[in-house]
């Protein structure tokens, strides 16, 4: 229990708050003890009329008319009030005194709602002065982090896509100078801090900011659910460090339209079997999810593995066959697997009859060659279609 309070302690601490905690078996009594400034716990429910009857009746939350009532009668503490017949205190008074002396003593229940994240994150943190400096914006960017973890995690999500908006002093906005904002997106899935801190600095760190800014809003435009990992029995199993992939970083360096993926597509031309794809849609696990802009086909064909029967496909495709010409002529080329079929796509004017072969060039590259038969010659013409390495 000591480890837990200072552990809430810090946390509290490191936002900016002075919490005071008190621990006892009934909320309504935690909460008095609080207000109170009694930091001494109560664990047992028969000493909490002790504990409680020194205590101010205005830490109950009472108004004032009812309180200065109380005090002319005399009943200024808990136990004073305690003391007091049950049926006198509520026909003179009123019942909800008796009702809150219950709760706080355990007598009576006291159901309270759940705390239920917003479905939405959106933290707006104001700075101490304004600044001009990316590089000063780093402390309240790790702040606006920080919670926006503990948001994802309590709601089992990753964020997938997200803004920060610099504010600029109000003589600026006044006139007219609309916040800078910056939009963030990731690979896959996220929420650990290390993560979207390293992201977000990378990008931040390629912006010019106009104007002074005085706060900064962090929101979450886009998520999609993300399972939490096992924790490990061994401390060192908590060590590992966080791994900012590669394509994320690609991102914030050089701008959400530079980096793309191929996914693969329901066809068996290959011109046609796959097509580009922004990283953060592709990439984005939870495909038909709300909160994710991707195809649930799309996302399952381009991580289905490789079945160990399907023919050979080479990694660079040309954008556009290039006809052989007469160059099968002047050196030998090896022709290594085939010839595959690939033939039909009438449905939409784009019909062809190919042979594909396997093949080793005299420069000893291997490519993927194919023979035209599309006018239903024997000899049709060669062309080169992508290398394998």
């Amino acid at each position: 229990m000591p480890r837990l309070v200072e552990r809430l302690s810090q946390q509290a601490q490191s936002r900016g708050h002075a919490a005071t905690f008190a621990l006892a078996p009934t909320p309504a009594a935690a909460l008095l003890l609080a207000r109170a400034s009694q930091p001494v716990p109560v664990l047992d429910r028969q000493a909490l009329p002790a504990a409680l009857a020194p205590l101010s009746l205005e830490w109950l939350g009472f108004d004032e008319d009812t309180l200065a009532t109380l005090r002319a009668a005399g009943v200024t503490t808990f136990g004073a009030a305690q003391a007091l017949p049950r049926a006198g205190l509520a026909r003179r008074f009123d019942q909800r005194i008796v009702d809150a002396l219950d709760r706080a003593l355990g007598r009576a229940p006291d159901p309270r709602k759940p705390w239920r994240p917003p479905p939405h994150f959106e933290r707006k943190l104001p700075l101490p002065v304004p600044v001009d400096d990316v590089e000063a914006l780093g402390f309240g960017v790790h702040r606006l982090v920080d919670d926006l973890a503990n948001w994802l995690l309590v709601r089992g999500l990753g964020v997938t896509r997200m803004s920060l908006a610099l504010i600029h002093e109000r003589y600026l906005r006044e006139r007219g100078t609309p916040p800078t904002i910056v939009t963030f997106a990731l690979g896959a899935p996220a929420r650990a801090t290390a993560h979207l801190h390293a992201v977000l600095r990378e990008r931040l760190a390629r912006i010019t900011v106009p104007a002074p800014v005085e706060a900064i809003v962090l929101t979450s435009d886009e998520t999609a659910p993300l399972a939490s990992r096992n924790l490990g029995l061994l401390p060192a199993d908590e060590a590992d460090a966080v791994i900012v992939p590669l394509i994320d970083r690609l991102r914030s360096r050089l701008g959400d339209d530079a980096v793309a993926v191929l996914a693969a597509q329901p066809e068996h031309r290959p011109e046609f079997a796959a097509s580009e794809t922004p990283s953060a849609i592709a990439q984005c696990p939870a495909a038909g999810h709300k909160h994710c802009r991707g195809t649930s086909r799309d996302t399952r064909m381009a991580r289905k593995p490789p079945s160990p029967v399907d023919p050979p496909r080479p990694i660079w495709l040309l954008d556009e066959a290039q006809p052989l010409g007469t160059l099968l002529e002047t050196k030998p080329w090896i022709l290594r697997d085939g010839p595959e079929r690939i033939e039909s796509g009438w449905w939409d004017g784009r019909d062809f009859r190919r042979d594909y072969f396997v093949a080793e060039n005299p420069d000893g590259e291997t490519v993927w060659i194919y023979r035209d038969h599309r006018y239903g010659a024997d000899d049709g013409e060669w062309f080169m279609h992508g290398f394998f390495a």
